[in-house]
């Protein structure tokens, strides 16, 4: 079992009952159309998915999800840890049935997940910044992966750290730190 305090994430999310992860998807067409191009810049056609086996670590609320569910993988598996992200993740499945419905959503960390299967294709987005042991755990994501496969990651940088720092220093100076957190997350 993982030691509580490497998952301050999760621990946070599941005391606030909150899934931080949220898009604008009110235009579907365009939302599918940035992760076209996205999988596009990484030399991944969307004819590629079709019929392979895709693993997604930390979908959040799977707002992704759907467009890559609407490419027909063969198999669509969803790993998180948060419930409530996960719930947002069913829901919109449900709400968008676009594309192949053979999705599983599994409630797990990413270090505790286990299978026996390996997948043509795994997603780790934005997560390997905020661990501990960030080596540890792209080795552990990348070992779901068959021989001839494909991991994609994506990171944070230095760069884009900046803006999540004036954000959080704008946010500190807007926001009543004794505010709950249903009014601070209005902010």
């Amino acid at each position: 079992m993982s030691n509580k305090q490497e998952l301050p994430f999760i621990n946070f999310y599941k005391k606030h009952k909150i899934s931080p992860v949220s898009q604008d998807i009110s235009n579907l067409q365009k939302h599918f159309s940035r992760r076209s191009v996205l999988y596009r810049s990484l030399g991944l056609l969307p004819g590629y998915f079709k019929d392979k086996d895709l693993l997604e670590f930390g979908p959040g609320s799977g707002h992704n999800a759907l467009y890559t569910k609407s490419l027909f993988p063969s198999r669509y598996v969803l790993v998180d840890a948060n419930p409530v992200g996960l719930e947002a993740t069913r829901s919109l499945l449900k709400q968008y049935p676009t594309g192949n419905n053979k999705c599983e959503v599994v409630e797990s960390f990413i270090k505790e997940y286990r299978s026996d299967d390996l997948f043509d294709v795994v997603f780790c987005e934005c997560l390997i910044a905020y661990q501990r042991s960030p080596l540890d755990f792209l080795k552990n994501v990348a070992s779901f992966v068959k021989p001839g496969g494909v991991l994609v990651i994506t990171c944070l940088d230095s760069v884009s750290f900046l803006s999540e720092i004036l954000r959080n220093l704008i946010r500190l100076l807007v926001v009543n730190p004794d505010d709950n957190i249903e009014k601070k997350w209005k902010y």
